[in-house]
């Protein structure tokens, strides 16, 4: 029997923090940091972009500038005629008070979520659509960069400025909210594994809990979803399949920043080890086509 691949994406995972709390469900048998620096801004689509292609997202022309003009297209675009009028009028009796409509928009199906994703022609030169058209089965849900639809941009980034500002035990209650969405998510990748080649599964965890649980003392709860990651469900028992586990970048808390390297960790034996996010690439492939 073939062996599988597994990436399990992690979204600010900490190396230090791995090591120093010693979770050696997430060091496997090999593992390392990567940098990331040369990347324009340590922001979420743009280095994963870096993963799945091997090149700095600059090249191709995806840059924070292309997000914030797809941002801008799409803000007053997303709503039917008719809600688009309720929400010029809103902007301009409360033009800076936010309501919370576009989110209860997107929600209720009524709002054309921002497609903040890489261009067709760019996806075709990623890993996952190079596998695909050798015939290989791949499988992915909402990886930043290549198919985001809905749950990351609604209940993970829009809501970060809102969670700041809130009580620790309102903060709380939210992350852990977001957390079960995480979980639904891994479980349909754990369900893909019998019928695919390549499972690639993406978690908004830890990144989230570290910027929503931000206080320095908070870093004990941050901690918690550190080891439920460790500990997802089936993931030290799988058989027969190569996992990746790997961030892109990690997070200082203290300055409650991102740093400029990230976490990588592989079950088995790796020839040549990586040394910077685009170094994954040509891994990935290798690890599939063995």
């Amino acid at each position: 029997m073939e062996m599988k691949t597994l990436i399990v994406g992690l979204d600010g995972l900490e190396y230090d923090n791995v090591v120093k709390w010693r979770l050696e469900g997430l060091l496997q048998k090999v593992f390392g940091k990567h940098d990331v620096s040369m990347i324009e801004k340590l922001y979420t689509p743009l280095v994963w972009s870096a993963f799945l292609t091997g090149k700095n997202p600059r090249e191709f022309g995806y840059t924070m500038e292309y997000i914030r003009q797809q941002r801008l297209q799409y803000r007053d675009k997303g709503y039917s005629p008719q809600l688009r009028r309720i929400f010029l009028l809103r902007k301009r009796v409360l033009p800076k008070r936010s309501l919370g409509l576009r989110k209860l928009a997107i929600k209720l199906g009524l709002y054309k979520i921002v497609d903040i994703n890489l261009k067709e022609d760019v996806k075709k030169e990623t890993f996952i659509s190079k596998l695909e058209d050798e015939g290989y089965g791949v499988y992915s849900e909402e990886f930043p960069s290549f198919n985001e639809e809905y749950e990351n941009e609604l209940y993970f980034r829009s809501y970060l400025k809102d969670l700041i500002n809130k009580e620790f035990s309102y903060r709380l209650k939210e992350v852990e909210k977001r957390w079960k969405i995480v979980l639904n998510r891994w479980k349909r990748a754990i369900n893909a594994i019998p019928d695919h080649d390549l499972v690639v599964f993406y978690s908004p965890f830890p990144d989230f809990a570290h910027h929503v649980l931000f206080r320095t003392q908070e870093i004990v709860y941050v901690k918690k979803y550190y080891i439920q990651l460790e500990n997802l469900p089936f993931l030290k028992e799988l058989k027969n399949i190569a996992t990746l586990i790997v961030s892109d970048h990690g997070f200082i808390h203290e300055k409650h920043t991102h740093s400029n390297h990230g976490f990588w960790s592989l079950n088995i034996d790796l020839p040549l080890k990586p040394k910077t996010i685009l170094d994954f690439y040509k891994i990935v492939l290798r690890l599939v086509r063995t």
